[in-house]
């Protein structure tokens, strides 16, 4: 890994030099992070843009592959860790983690504005699950940035299930959001939503489709405003919601971390 250091600037020709060598640089990096395919890997957000780690291929699709992003910084002494991304790459499941434990949102949302989520590029991927560990209550701005970059696995993968939970806080979310996941993943089956609570959009729908199915969420959310689950299963043209599965399914990441707490 190489790294860009500035140097006096003396002329115009130096300048065009130090421009050169910066972007060899950047060339170098990249190169080196295409041929990277480990099962582990533990960045901070810098070196994994410098690498373009974003563009990772596993090399064994029988693997599983994890890796860590430290979005913000920590002095060594801080008590509280980084906030940070996890991904767990299994087969055909990637699982996304959102760990955080007294960073303003807003600091997270400016950090995943410059980053692209790893795995991308994967054509084997038909289920995603988001988790968020934020310990800081949240609004609607969090969920549209993550789901963003979420639904640029549909463009390589046909993703058939969803799952989005938040362990602390409930989250609110656009209800708009759920016709953009069906939209932006056509070929989505299934969507569940734990302690995200649906909010009014102020988007207008585009079609009868988008009509029905924001008119069925709003009577929903009317009736039964102290859910904390909802389950969607694809209709026609427009995600239903329908009664939450018989079976609470766990996330891996959620044993793992339940099994670790002291």
């Amino acid at each position: 890994y190489l790294r860009i250091t500035a140097e006096p600037e003396d002329s115009s020709s130096q300048k065009q030099t130090d421009v050169e060598k910066s972007d060899d640089i950047v060339r170098k990096n990249k190169m080196v992070g295409e041929s990277i395919s480990p099962i582990s890997i533990d960045v901070d957000r810098k070196l994994y843009n410098d690498l373009g780690l974003c563009k990772l291929k596993p090399k064994n699709n029988n693997s599983s592959y994890y890796m860590t992003i430290q979005l913000g910084y920590r002095p060594l002494d801080a008590k509280l860790g980084p906030t940070k991304f996890s991904f767990i790459l299994k087969k055909a499941c990637i699982i996304v983690s959102l760990f955080s434990d007294d960073t303003q949102i807003q600091d997270a949302i400016n950090c995943l504005k410059c980053i692209d989520f790893p795995f991308t590029q994967e054509a084997a991927i038909d289920e995603i699950t988001l988790d968020n560990y934020c310990k800081l209550p949240s609004d609607n701005e969090i969920m549209e940035m993550i789901s963003d970059k979420l639904f640029k696995y549909a463009e390589h993968n046909k993703i058939k299930k969803v799952t989005v939970s938040s362990i602390f806080f409930s989250i609110p979310m656009d209800m708009y959001r759920v016709i953009m996941f069906n939209s932006k993943m056509p070929t989505l089956k299934e969507m569940t939503l734990s302690k995200i609570k649906l909010t009014p959009t102020k988007t207008s729908a585009q079609n009868d489709d988008e009509k029905k199915a924001l008119e069925s969420y709003c009577t929903f959310i009317e009736k039964d405003s102290s859910y904390k689950e909802l389950h969607f299963v694809k209709n026609g043209n427009i995600m239903k919601i329908e009664q939450k599965p018989k079976t609470g399914n766990v996330s891996l990441i959620q044993k793992l971390f339940g099994q670790n707490k002291t």
